[in-house]
């Protein structure tokens, strides 16, 4: 039953496979003042979090789109990629104009919700360039405009395209400070951006014991340390770099064992690059999971080996569940991790550098032992759901209630 006095807000998740972003509005969902606000998401591709939302009571719409849905690819995918980067060296305008064709039955299907639900505020849940579509189609309904900016992902995004955004979004929200300096550099009003933290809720499952970790993936007793990386492969993620530095590792110390957890479009060419390498019995895929905590916790070291990362949600979950954390110092990572404090930071191409961070926490007993200690103290409450709900609907209160020239100023003045 619809609460008629609360506030309808449309958020849009345009992502593929389920990853952060879908998490972090998952956990929001669930301690959104639902009094004051009737949520309602839109998302392109089926994951779980169409059943978690619908599980918290939330009217969720999956719309196949032409470019974004992976269950929509036609004889003609290839020819709209190719249109797409033709017209993204072109003007912005020529661009925009192709986008407003290209996803034009999403953008139909956007703008009857909003007509029907009496919409206000739009809230785009990725980032702004892969969420453009959603700014045209504030812009056509009238309605106010929140993008979130959570990756780093800008490869085509210029000035222009950013002075379009700036004139129809009223605020962005970066998951990081490195993440806001990233599109300010681009040309994003820094007077508009305001840095949020993403969400992490501390750990509610049950952890499964060692024992059962290592039956569910096979695992042989004869591998007495076991990393493990937790990341959709793609170029950003850094899973090439991790490879060859566990190639290094595993040439001298056969007692290391790699596991790989998430799915995507460079998992193909890392399966490829193990087999050649004669990693196979050493390294293991085990795709998308639905439970990652579980996995985390029973790693005797997480690795995050990101070429970009503009937040890094599986260090704060390491640290929840008390596991090290090596990470490459780029992005947002420096802001979550202290060197030799919190966790390991290396340079990401730094082979070298990642074994010996890897074979320190695996050889000082004392030094994972301090890390995790700080860790735990680091993630605390400043990542928890409640203190990220409290923020967002200030937010929103402020966004709804002045106009788009004014709504930035005051948020970003606390």
């Amino acid at each position: 039953m619809k609460n008629s006095k609360a506030v309808p807000l449309l958020f849009i998740e345009s992502g593929s496979y389920g990853g952060g972003s879908f998490e972090s509005l998952y956990q929001h969902m669930k301690v959104l003042d639902r009094s004051r606000f009737r949520p309602i998401i839109v998302c392109l591709n089926p994951s779980k979090y169409l059943k978690l939302w619908q599980a918290l009571g939330i009217e969720v719409h999956l719309i196949q789109d032409n470019f974004y849905s992976l269950s929509n690819k036609s004889f003609f995918t290839p020819l709209l990629k190719l249109l797409y980067a033709t017209f993204i060296r072109s003007s912005s305008y020529l661009f925009l104009g192709y986008l407003s064709l290209l996803h034009l039955s999403l953008i139909r299907e956007i703008k009857k919700i909003i007509s029907r639900e009496g919409i206000e505020l739009l809230v785009l849940n990725d980032q702004i360039f892969r969420d453009l579509f959603g700014v045209l189609v504030a812009e056509q309904c009238g309605v106010k405009c929140i993008s979130h900016l959570r990756s780093m992902r800008s490869k085509g995004f210029n000035r222009s395209l950013a002075s379009f955004a700036n004139s129809r979004v009223d605020l962005f929200i970066a998951n990081s400070q490195s993440c806001k300096e990233h599109w300010c550099k681009l040309g994003i009003d820094e007077k508009k951006v305001l840095v949020v933290y993403n969400p992490v809720d501390a750990v509610s499952e049950d952890l499964e014991t060692e024992e059962n970790f290592r039956q569910r993936f096979c695992i042989p007793e004869r591998f007495e340390y076991i990393l493990g990386c937790v990341a959709n492969f793609e170029k950003a993620k850094g899973h090439r770099f991790l490879l060859e530095s566990f190639e290094k590792l595993y040439k001298e110390h056969k007692n290391y064992y790699l596991l790989l957890v998430g799915h995507g479009a460079q998992m193909q060419e890392a399966r490829e690059y193990v087999a050649k390498r004669g990693l196979s019995g050493a390294v293991k895929f085990v795709g998308y999971q639905n439970q990652v905590y579980d996995i985390i916790a029973a790693l005797d070291v997480l690795i995050v080996p990101s070429k970009s990362e503009a937040f890094g949600r599986t260090i704060i979950e390491a640290m929840q569940v008390g596991t090290a954390v090596i990470a490459t110092d780029v992005g947002g990572i420096p802001e979550l991790i202290t060197n030799d404090f919190n966790g390991l930071l290396v340079k990401h191409g730094a082979a070298a550098g990642m074994v010996h961070a890897i074979l320190r926490l695996t050889n000082e007993p004392e030094l994972p032992e301090r890390l995790i200690e700080n860790a735990y103290e680091t993630a605390g409450d400043k990542f928890s759901s409640e203190r990220y709900a409290s923020k967002m609907e200030q937010i929103y209160d402020r966004i709804l209630s002045l106009d788009m020239v004014s709504a930035a100023a005051p948020v970003l003045a606390e």
